[in-house]
């Protein structure tokens, strides 16, 4: 399951972006991705199925590849709640419990916000500490 966002077109984020350096840029947007993805994660934790807790505590989000301005996240559980994926797609003997996809398709455009805002947070203090 895959899902991303293409941030474009935002005149002031382009701005920002001019004015810091590209190791300030990935800085700034592993900041902002984490910030956005941290949304998702806590309504993931809020509608996993409960049992023991285990995987409610193992979800998290960790970063994947960078490549210049890409930037990915991944979310789901730990290794220690390898189940979490059986849950979620169900197999031959257990129907689907889905936690992750409902989790993201509900909550997909406030991360996009906080990430904007983050974004673009981040980028202007990387600026004024490049001026200094």
């Amino acid at each position: 399951m895959e899902t991303s966002f293409n941030l474009t077109g935002d005149k002031q984020l382009e701005r920002a972006l001019k004015n810091v350096n590209k190791a300030a840029e990935g800085r700034a947007l592993r900041k902002a991705t984490k910030a956005g993805a941290e949304v998702i994660v806590q309504e993931a934790r809020n509608k996993a199925p409960y049992k023991t807790g285990k995987l409610k505590r193992a979800i998290r989000s960790k970063f994947g590849q960078a490549r210049g301005r890409i930037v990915t996240v991944e979310i789901g559980p730990a290794p220690r709640a390898h189940y979490g994926g059986f849950l979620e797609v169900g197999t031959s003997r257990m129907p689907a419990q889905p936690f992750l996809r409902p989790a993201m398709d509900e909550t997909k455009q406030e991360a996009v916000d906080i990430l904007r805002a983050a974004l673009y947070t981040e980028l202007v203090r990387e600026a004024a500490e490049r001026g200094r």
